[in-house]
């Protein structure tokens, strides 16, 4: 990602990375959160 998106000045590419990145990571943190929900803990967040 950094050599495409910066060194050889493809922005779009760079972009579509992160953008995937913190979407796929956002899906992480809502399932660690329901899994904790399940286990009887609080998570990251309340209900």
């Amino acid at each position: 990602m950094w050599w495409n998106g910066v060194r050889n000045q493809d922005f779009g590419y760079a972009a579509a990375a992160g953008l995937v990145k913190g979407v796929v990571s956002i899906g992480l943190v809502l399932a660690a959160n329901k899994v904790a929900h399940l286990m009887g803990e609080q998570g990251v967040y309340k209900k």
